[in-house]
């Protein structure tokens, strides 16, 4: 018969299994949400509320502004203050304790009776500002941001004044009234001329450089001015260029139809090379100097005194009895270069710019041989036949393994980083050889286990369970896991 302390019992068991099966986690925590309120990791004894901050909360009685909690229920914040727009104001998060339409700054105020300029409130309506201060247009003058006590109708800088009766030229008012400006100071265009900012008392005139002159009887070359009419310039001189001649801003006084650098000279009977004129007519230049190309040979700026058919760095040669290698002169025919030097090819071979005094099919490095009867192995000769390189040295793969550049001295199938080994006797592990056999090859991290007797989690080997919580293996009747921790079996809900 089930006595009465059993049913009481059995109703509480009954009671928790509910509570739990609808818990939350709280940074790591468990709690039920029918009781508590978790805010920001921070659990409060308070249940179904808003959270400030850390703070649990009631908004039915409260506000939060900012993360700060005001213990009055109000419809707005200012900062971190809340309060009643029906009643005050907020001007860039200040709060003002009287309620108007606009703000100045951090300050409330009504418009219709004050006028607010860049942040400072003036005690006069429905005006203009200049700078900080309010002013009525109709009576004053702003002139970038001074105010000036008078109407006018332009600015000269920071001064009102009339265009009718003054002429501003570059910021400075000159008290007349002028058609143009020449720099600060106005003038009359009909009586003067302006020349780069300096006011000449000639008018209708060229200008060269801050000189005003008539061009029908002067030159102006270059900025500077020259006292006759001329109709060409060289450098900062006028001359007429039917009887004289520039060359590079010299004038040359005699007509020539060439120059050579700054000289005038006639190329019916001189030759200009690079700047130096030489005083005979010849075809071709070698540097600075005039030859005929018929009778000698430039090879590289030098002149040599002979005609030959090509050119050996600066010396001329006749291939048909030398060989030049590289910008060296052999005294000798042969067909071939190695580095410097020309040899024959049918007797010796050239091997990465060495010579070998001997025939042979291939170069191993600097160094000829024959491949019939030696191996080359990353530039290194190895004296013996084989199929195969391991790093710089020649192996046969029917009696060793080469395993990443080690050569292992016995016959393998596999590799396990640079060790050769029979897999049906080891396991390798990430590049780690385990001495013994485990079924299926399974590997938890460098370790080979077996899956009958163990479990492996994020590469970390345990006990044999059915499922794993972070690095550890748990049986799901025993125990839940709720973001990588392990917590007791009936704690379900995370």
């Amino acid at each position: 018969m089930i006595t009465c302390k059993e049913t009481f019992t059995a109703l509480l068991l009954c009671f928790a299994l509910i509570e739990n099966t609808h818990a939350d986690v709280c940074e790591n925590a468990t709690y039920s949400p029918a009781y508590k309120t978790c805010c920001n990791g921070v659990l409060n004894q308070e249940w179904g509320r808003s959270c400030c901050g850390t703070v649990a909360y009631n908004p039915a009685y409260k506000s939060c502004c900012n993360g700060v909690l005001n213990h009055k229920k109000e419809r707005s914040c200012c900062g971190t203050v809340a309060y009643n727009p029906a009643y005050k104001s907020c001007c860039n998060g200040v709060l003002n304790h009287k309620k108007e339409r606009s703000c100045c700054g951090t300050v409330a105020y009504n418009s219709a009776y004050k006028t607010c300029c860049k942040g400072a409130l003036n005690n006069e309506w429905n005006r203009s500002c200049c700078g900080t201060v309010a002013f009525d247009p109709a009576y004053k003058s702003c002139c970038n941001g001074v105010l000036n006590h008078k109407k006018k109708r332009s600015c000269c800088g920071t001064v009102a004044y009339n265009s009718a009766y003054k002429t501003c030229c570059k910021g400075v008012l000159n008290h007349k009234k002028e058609r143009s400006c020449c720099g600060t100071v106005a003038y009359n265009p009909a009586y003067k001329s302006c020349c780069n900012g300096a006011l000449n008392n000639e008018w209708n005139r060229s200008c060269c450089g801050t000189v005003a002159f008539d061009p029908a009887y002067k030159s102006c070359c270059n900025g500077v001015l020259n006292h006759k009419k001329e109709r060409s310039c060289c450098g900062t001189v006028a001359y007429n260029s039917a009887y004289k001649t520039c060359c590079k801003g010299v004038l040359n006084h005699k007509k020539e139809r060439s120059c050579c650098g700054t000289v005038a000279y006639n190329s019916a009977y001189k030759t200009c090379c690079k700047g130096v004129l030489n005083h005979k007519k010849e075809r071709s230049c070698c540097g600075t100097v005039a030859y005929n190309s018929a009778y000698k040979t430039c090879c590289k700026g030098v002149l040599n005194h002979k005609k030959e058919r090509r050119c050996c760095g600066s010396v001329a040669y006749n291939p048909a009895y030398n060989t030049c290698c590289k910008g060296v002169l052999n005294h000798k025919k042969e067909r071939s270069c190695c580095g410097t030097v020309a040899y024959n090819s049918a007797y010796k071979t050239c091997c990465k710019g060495v010579l070998n005094h001997k025939k042979e099919r291939r170069c191993c490095g600097t160094v000829a041989y024959n491949s019939a009867y030696k191996t080359c192995c990353k530039g290194v000769l190895n004296h013996k036949k084989e199929r195969r390189c391991c790093g710089s040295v020649a192996y046969n793969p029917a009696y060793k393994t080469c395993c990443k550049g080690v050569l292992n001295h016995k016959k393998e199938r596999r590799c396990c980083g640079s060790v050769a080994y029979n897999p049906a006797y080891n396991t390798c592990c990430k590049g780690v050889l385990n001495l013994k056999k485990e079924r299926s090859f399974f590997c938890c991290g460098i370790v080979a286990y077996n899956p009958v007797y163990k479990s492996c989690c994020n590469e970390v080997l345990n006990r044999k369970m059915r499922s794993c919580c972070g690095t550890k293996s748990y049986d799901r009747a025993y125990n839940t896991c709720c973001n990588g921790v392990l917590n007791r079996a009936w704690e379900r809900s995370c």
